[in-house]
């Protein structure tokens, strides 16, 4: 258990951490290159340029982390939650993205080059002038107005939903 750890630039790269739990750790400037992270939890953790390219993430928990200047190229993010992280200028590129999870996301500049979103969800996520050149994004589930809608609705007024 690394919770609220303070190891930035830390080497993890080629490490072992499935399951492991990194939630509030500051991490920025870390190494995860070619780590088996499968299940680990990052939830609120500062992420800010770490490297986990070829990095086996699957069913990995991001919640609300700082994701900014990331580089996730050729890693596996299958089933992985992803929901609200701040990830400007994060690099994607031939990523596996099955079924992954970006509601609420910042991914503004992110680079998803090459990579496979099957089934992924962007729900309210903001993807200005992100990159999706050869991307495969087959099935992909953007923001859901009803969704959205029930969601932004207020206590009080009448839902427009039922009408």
């Amino acid at each position: 258990d690394l919770t609220s750890c303070e190891a930035s630039g830390s080497d993890f790269g080629g490490s072992r951490v499935e399951g492991c739990n990194f939630t509030k750790a500051v991490l920025a400037g870390a190494k995860f290159a070619g780590a088996r992270a499968g299940s680990a939890r990052f939830r609120g953790v500062d992420l800010s340029g770490v490297s986990f390219a070829g990095a086996s993430l699957g069913s990995a928990k991001f919640g609300e982390a700082k994701l900014q200047g990331a580089d996730f190229s050729g890693a596996d993010l299958r089933e992985a939650e992803l929901i609200a992280v701040d990830a400007k200028g994060a690099r994607f590129r031939k990523c596996r993205l099955e079924y992954a999870d970006f509601s609420r996301a910042s991914l503004q500049s992110a680079d998803f080059g090459g990579a496979v979103l099957h089934w992924a969800i962007l729900h309210r996520s903001d993807v200005e002038r992100a990159e999706w050149k050869d991307a495969d994004l087959r099935h992909v589930r953007k923001t859901d107005p009803a969704l959205l809608e029930a969601e932004t609705w207020v206590a009080g007024e009448k839902p427009t939903w039922n009408t």
